[in-house]
């Protein structure tokens, strides 16, 4: 069974992630930051990530930097209610890092879906 990692800051996105990858038949473990992921990527054997961009403490662009540094080859899929502010384009910036996909909030359980079956292909 496939196991992915989602991190994001808000209770209600993380849920509603891991249920419908759960529907879609994959384990989840689900996280609030990125210092907590990066321990779980130190412990647990994760075959994808699913990040938000918007984080506190962590943004997801260092998260995907040090995950990329434990894990260089390991898929991510970056979700977004946005990422830019004035002066920082997160979802450029997470392109740039090698996601292999970018979804905006909302997004359909389909979508998620088939993205999850695109990147671990």
């Amino acid at each position: 069974m496939i196991k992915i990692l989602v991190v994001d800051d808000e209770e209600l996105t993380r849920f509603t992630v891991c249920e419908i990858l759960q529907q879609g038949g994959h384990e989840t473990i689900d996280v609030c930051c990125g210092a907590e992921a990066l321990g779980i990527l130190d412990s647990e054997h994760i075959d994808l990530i699913v990040t938000d961009m918007v984080m506190p403490e962590m943004n997801g662009n260092v998260f995907i930097d040090k995950a990329r540094e434990m894990l260089p080859d390991i898929p991510i899929i970056v979700i977004s209610g946005g990422g830019r502010t004035m002066t920082y384009d997160y979802l450029e910036i997470a392109k740039q890092q090698g996601t292999q996909a970018i979804l905006n909030k909302p997004f359909s359980p389909e979508t998620l879906l088939l993205k999850v079956d695109e990147a671990l292909a």
